[in-house]
């Protein structure tokens, strides 16, 4: 949050005691269980009254604006507007909700049909006026109802499909009732740009079969329709350039139209537009569309061509080679950080190490796909013995060194919870299944094994998958 932002935020002495609304703040989400039963029960998720993103202009596509409402048999007919405004008190988006007591009796299964949430108005777009009429309401406290301090409250949620914020700032709530104005609270949208997406984290990208290889904003006037297109990717596309779309990084400040009406700020989107690769975004920003990184017929040509690969090679350096160059093969490991060619204290180089989702740091060897992996009597052969005896010896200057291992992989303590090792070698095919079933259900501590063939068949699986 910056200086200005500060400055900006509400008193909240300031806010109307006697209004018969509360604000409680946006959620990401609402989640109803056990609907119509007295065990009903809301799950709000992610409710604040400060929202952070990582580009603007921002569209609250999926936002969920939650409220408190007094509940009282004498309100009748009501209908209620809650705005939000800018900083110079102009309206950019209403929800309208209305109301009508029911003064006959209501059965528990109708009464389980009316819940708020489903009767409520909301926020046709950011200027029009709702021309729906009230909808029955049931006044008596009943399902998503809560009581606080003496009188009756009951939970009402909804949504402004298109709200567009320009920049971060402060906006303030405001209900209108009866002509008169209450002021419900303020939301604070700040900028919160990730990272330089570093060089680990590409590699982490590439080897994510379902992740975004790009993004593609177009920010327009609507009125002349000037446009200019922006996209964020892990590097430079000729291709998507060539459709005239600009690298977000080489964005200008400004973006003006040409009828000089609509003006876009482009500095958060040149700074922020990468926060978009690598996973399903919620929030938008202009017109938004993805380029995926892999389509399913390219994850199996990839698996068919390293099958192909490992029949034939000898030697382990083609294989590093590919798996450098291929990345997506590693996609069982749910990278976020994926490192070629690691050094440990600067006595050893592990093949590949992988930072997982879950904070699990996993040290590689691989060995050639040509060898053989067990004895006639299923015990190991010389080679893979071999590898497994240097993952031990990383692992035994990991015990030593730990917080040395995390600094020089360039991470921070608290992005690593725990470090393996793992050993890929050999093919599935050429051994004894019951000796590789053995070996597979009886692993070493802290040492996972792997064959190049579960690398392609893993693969293969999430082609199917998406």
């Amino acid at each position: 949050m910056n200086g200005d932002q500060k400055e900006n935020v509400l008193n909240v002495s300031a806010i109307d005691a006697d209004s018969p609304v509360i604000f409680l703040g946006i959620a990401d989400g609402i989640g109803i269980i056990n609907i119509g039963t007295p065990f009903e029960t809301i799950t709000i998720f992610n409710l604040s009254c400060v929202k952070a993103h990582f580009s603007y202009p921002a569209i609250l596509a999926q936002s969920t604006w939650c409220f408190l409402f007094k509940s009282d048999a004498s309100i009748g007919s009501k209908t209620y507007r809650i705005r939000l405004l800018n900083i110079a008190d102009e309206e950019i988006a209403h929800i309208n909700f209305s109301f009508v007591v029911s003064s006959s009796p209501i059965a528990p299964e109708q009464v389980s049909e009316q819940r708020p949430e489903q009767v409520s108005k909301a926020g046709i777009d950011e200027r029009a006026e709702t021309s729906s009429q009230p909808t029955p309401f049931v006044s008596k406290p009943q399902g998503n109802s809560f009581t606080l301090n003496s009188g009756a409250w009951i939970f009402q949620s909804g949504a402004i499909p298109t709200l567009n914020i320009a920049e971060p700032g402060n906006f303030t709530v405001q209900l209108e009732k009866d002509g008169r104005k209450y002021l419900l609270g303020s939301v604070i949208f700040v900028f919160n740009p990730p990272p330089p997406l570093t060089e680990d984290q590409i590699a982490a990208l590439d080897s994510d079969p379902v992740a975004m290889k790009a993004a593609k904003l177009m920010f327009s006037c609507k009125l002349c329709g000037g446009a200019i297109t922006a996209y964020a990717a892990s590097r430079k596309s000729p291709d998507i350039e060539s459709e005239g779309a600009i690298f977000y990084r080489d964005l200008p400040d400004v973006f003006v139209c040409d009828c000089k009406r609509t003006n876009i700020n482009l500095t958060y989107a040149r700074t922020g537009l990468h926060g978009f690769l690598g996973k399903t975004a919620r929030q938008a920003a202009g017109d938004i569309s993805f380029i995926r990184a892999y389509a399913d017929n390219q994850l199996r040509e990839v698996a068919g061509n390293f099958l192909k690969l490992i029949e034939k090679e000898k030697k382990e350096e083609p294989v590093q080679k590919f798996l450098e160059g291929n990345k997506v093969l590693f996609a069982r490991f749910h990278a976020v950080k994926l490192f070629v060619k690691p050094r440990i204290l600067g006595k050893f180089v592990a093949d590949f190490a992988i930072l997982d989702t879950e904070g699990v740091l996993t040290l590689i060897e691989i060995e050639r796909p040509s060898i053989h992996l067990f004895k006639l009597n299923g015990h190991l052969r010389v080679d893979l013995n071999h590898a497994y005896e240097q993952v031990q010896d990383w692992q035994s200057e990991v015990i030593k060194h730990q917080a040395a291992v995390i600094d020089g992989l360039g991470l921070k303590p608290d992005d690593v919870y725990s470090i393996k090792g793992c050993v890929i070698a050999g093919r599935s095919q050429n051994e004894n299944k019951a000796h590789l079933k053995r070996h597979m259900s009886q692993p070493r501590t802290g040492i996972e094994f792997f064959t190049f063939d579960m690398l392609a068949r893993s693969l293969l699986q999430i082609a199917k998958e998406i």
